[in-house]
């Protein structure tokens, strides 16, 4: 099972030791969880199924400045990355930058219910992952994907560009990624929280 990136209070004592070991994770430092592909890899070819039931394959993108995102309806970072995902579908499609949420370690079902119930609110693309939850999953298997929310900022000729793990409050780091990719990025973004720097 993936471990999610949740940053809140505890609510029990039996979960103490999880807040000694979240102590040694900044709010900004997600190393420990950084996948086996990196910056400079080739991004694996794999097939999802969109909702309406037709596959989605990575090499559709190609040509495309792609942030591919691994999410899960269970996972509460994926849930909150979801309006900062949207944003950066609309203001930067029009550079040629596709967003693309593919739903990992998830059932078919889940995920049909979560999109039904949120299709006013994102429209960017997303798909399922068929293999559902099972260590073979694309994310796990082509990508190593330790932790989720995990995107990958693909370039067009289908190289890793960057890697971003994790969610937090006023995250800008797909941003940066993109603005050193060439996208035009108003600066004003950035004046809402200083972050790592995108492996």
């Amino acid at each position: 099972m993936y471990r999610t990136m949740k940053k809140t209070s505890l609510r029990s004592i039996l979960a103490l030791a999880a807040l000694f070991a979240a102590a040694a994770l900044r709010a900004d430092d997600y190393s420990a969880y950084q996948p086996r592909l990196k910056a400079g890899d080739m991004a694996p070819d794999f097939t999802a199924i969109d909702p309406a039931g037709h596959p989605v394959k990575l090499a559709d993108f190609k040509g495309k400045l792609l942030v591919l995102d691994f999410w899960a309806t269970w996972c509460p970072d994926c849930r909150a990355s979801m309006p900062h995902l949207e944003s950066i579908h609309q203001s930067y499609a029009g550079q040629n930058v596709v967003v693309y949420g593919s739903c990992t370690s998830d059932t078919r079902a889940a995920y049909e219910k979560y999109v039904a119930a949120n299709k006013d609110k994102y429209t960017f693309l997303t798909a399922h992952d068929p293999i559902g939850r099972d260590p073979k999953e694309a994310s796990r298997l082509l990508y190593g994907v330790k932790a989720i929310p995990t995107q990958f900022l693909i370039g067009p000729d289908g190289r890793i560009l960057s890697v971003i793990v994790g969610n937090d409050p006023g995250d800008t780091r797909i941003e940066r990624a993109l603005a050193d990719a060439g996208v035009k990025v108003d600066p004003a973004v950035f004046a809402q929280g200083a972050h790592a720097p995108a492996s």
